[in-house]
């Protein structure tokens, strides 16, 4: 993004060669600038600021890591004052060199100063260990989002997530420091956390139609392909069009009625029929297994119309065990990869830790396209397509015929 190399035999490679106040870019082009010991090499660093902002996107930021005067060889010097920063920026000079020297030199407070003037927001600033402990930090953000925690670059908040050991532990963390609605980053991507029983309410239910995007990961595409399906994380009319569907199918199953009830009494009575086999065994019950079977057993009746119970029970097993493995890839590397999925795909580590995931997804897929193909090869072998469905996967395949044979194009049952 930025390079200003001197003429040698040892220049590093780079994919731009201007100077840093004057980008070859168009404006909000790119996600971020990050920049170290930089600013201060600049005649007018108001100029180079502003222009560091016109490349980044909306959304993006700007990081920079500045010398702090009292700290360098600069500390005999007097520090630079906004006023003749703000008078050079005002009267340019042309060809003024860096001669390896700097322009202008601060303490932290200068440049937050600075900032302050031109309305600049600071989203996070602080005193760094960067080379050696001579330097501070400053973040800005091209867009106002609530206050956070503080993000590297290219990793956002990932490492710290990771040192809370688990991510309930980070967010609640959070929401002590920053209050009900604060952001943290993964990677690149800003993710606005609304922590607030009362807010959530505001937000989500009385203006639920503003929020009804959703945002696609980038991981999602390496498993589902560019088009996104399902109820869960489709958006726009397509998720309104399966959301009324999904609603009006459940309800007909018996969600919210005495139906429904039934259905979770049937599992309590299978729960406690074994729990009565073992009774006067040495064998130990165990009561969270049990539970998650009848779980399990009332979402997979809902959806494929049977339950887990003898030889199905393995299923429901496999199933799991595939999602818990899922689960334990709370690690950096897989985290990282997670974010940047076509980037670091193919380097190790990450691309060994992608082959697991990948591997774990695919099983997961792969069970419930075997139940789907097994729904449409009965209803095919049968022709019962007007008979009422039996179970969720049977109501989607009949409706996707039904408006394929009416020609209504432009649904989103495929």
């Amino acid at each position: 993004m930025y390079a200003q190399v001197e003429v040698s035999g040892s220049a590093a490679k780079v994919h731009i060669i201007a100077p840093g106040d004057k980008l070859p870019l168009a404006n909000n082009s790119v996600d971020f600038v990050v920049n170290s010991h930089v600013l201060e090499h600049f005649y007018d660093p108001i100029k180079t600021i502003e222009e560091w902002l016109r490349v980044v996107k909306p959304g993006g930021f700007v990081y920079m890591d500045i010398p702090h005067k009292e700290r360098t060889f600069d500390r005999p010097r007097n520090r630079t004052t906004l006023a003749e920063l703000i008078d050079r920026h005002s009267r340019p000079l042309a060809g003024v060199g860096d001669a390896h020297g700097h322009h202008s030199v601060w303490i932290t407070e200068d440049v937050l100063e600075l900032c302050r003037h031109f309305n600049w927001t600071v989203a996070e600033w602080r005193d760094s260990d960067d080379k050696l402990g001579i330097g501070f930090t400053l973040y800005y953000k091209r867009q106002k989002l609530p206050p956070g925690p503080f993000p590297l670059p290219f990793l956002g908040n990932l490492l710290q997530i990771h040192r809370y050991g688990n991510a309930e532990d980070a967010f609640l963390q959070w929401r002590r420091q920053f209050g009900p609605m604060y952001t943290f980053w993964m990677g690149q991507i800003p993710v606005v956390c609304v922590a607030e029983y009362a807010k959530i309410v505001d937000t989500f239910v009385r203006d639920g139609e503003t929020y009804a995007g959703r945002y696609t990961m980038p991981f999602e595409h390496v498993f589902r392909g560019e088009d996104i399906h399902g109820v869960i994380s489709s958006s726009g009319e397509r998720w309104r069009e399966q959301r009324r569907f999904a609603l009006h199918v459940l309800r007909d199953f018996g969600l919210g009625k005495n139906l429904m009830q039934e259905r979770i009494m049937l599992e309590l009575s299978a729960m406690f029929g074994k729990i009565d086999a073992k009774s006067g065994s040495i064998d130990e019950v165990n009561l969270p297994e049990l539970i998650d079977v009848a779980v399990g057993s009332i979402i997979n009746n809902l959806m494929f119309g049977y339950r887990f119970e003898g030889d199905k029970e393995r299923e429901f097993w496999d199933i799991k065990h595939s999602l818990d493995e899922l689960r334990n890839f709370g690690n950096p590397i897989a985290m990282i990869w997670l974010c940047y999925p076509d980037l670091l795909g193919h380097v190790p580590p990450f691309s060994a830790v992608a082959g697991q995931i990948k591997r774990k997804m695919n099983k997961i897929f792969a069970f419930f396209e075997s139940r789907i193909t097994e729904h449409q090869r009965e209803l095919d072998k049968c022709g019962d397509w007007e008979a009422p469905p039996k179970d969720f996967v049977e109501a989607f395949l009949k409706e996707m015929k039904r408006k394929n044979e009416h020609n209504q194009n432009g649904h989103y049952f495929e």
